[in-house]
């Protein structure tokens, strides 16, 4: 498609755009005092909670439309939709993939998983709860209040890491040791079953 076609396509995207902005602008607006303490535009506050409210009708309202055209057109237009031709190469690919979730599959049946991958998957499982539940039952022994309109000099003292506390450190270690462990296992089982997958490749061949 040409640039001007695209652009003009695209122009109901300012209807989520424009509540977002202006959501974003009220609330800077209303964290902005007098100097007797006052809020300076009182009014800010109600107008960013409607204006947050519109953007998620909005979004919701192009989710439901999405889904009604995607529909509609593949059940008015399912034999146009079928004699498009496919692409060898992406066939191809998509191919190698089905086959490589077969494999996948195979190889991840809990009972053939090796007792060190287990023991990590586990261990990464445990790390992961005990993260979550750090951040969401002591939120505020974990982190140091901020909202959107503090500021790193005047509420965090000038440095950005006075924003963790001891313990959301631990909760941010567990969480990083629950993702290296569980990075490790998949790599693993992915390299096995790229060496599955050439096997029977070549023995195919």
């Amino acid at each position: 498609l040409s640039l001007w076609p695209v652009l003009f396509g695209t122009i109901p995207v300012l209807m989520l755009i424009i509540p977002t902005v202006l959501a974003g602008s009220f609330t800077y607006m209303e964290s902005l005092k007098l100097p007797d303490g006052q809020p300076e535009f009182s009014w800010a506050g109600t107008a960013a909670t409607i204006s947050a409210a519109s953007a998620a009708i909005v979004l919701f309202s192009f989710m439901l439309f999405a889904a009604y055209y995607v529909e509609q057109t593949m059940r008015e237009r399912e034999e146009d939709i079928d004699e498009l031709p496919l692409d060898k190469d992406v066939k191809k690919l998509d191919d190698e993939q089905i086959s490589k979730n077969k494999v996948y599959k195979d190889l991840t049946e809990w009972k053939l998983v090796p007792k060190w991958a287990r023991f990590c998957l586990i261990l990464s499982l445990i790390c992961m709860i005990m993260s979550c539940y750090m951040v969401q039952l002591f939120q505020e022994d974990a982190f140091t209040p901020y909202q959107l309109t503090h500021t790193i000099e005047r509420h965090l003292g000038g440095d950005w890491m006075n924003l963790v506390k001891p313990l959301g450190w631990i909760a941010l270690y567990l969480f990083a040791a629950s993702l290296l462990l569980f990075s490790f296992v998949s790599k693993w089982i992915k390299r096995k079953v790229n060496d599955r997958f050439r096997e029977a490749a070549s023995t195919i061949v």
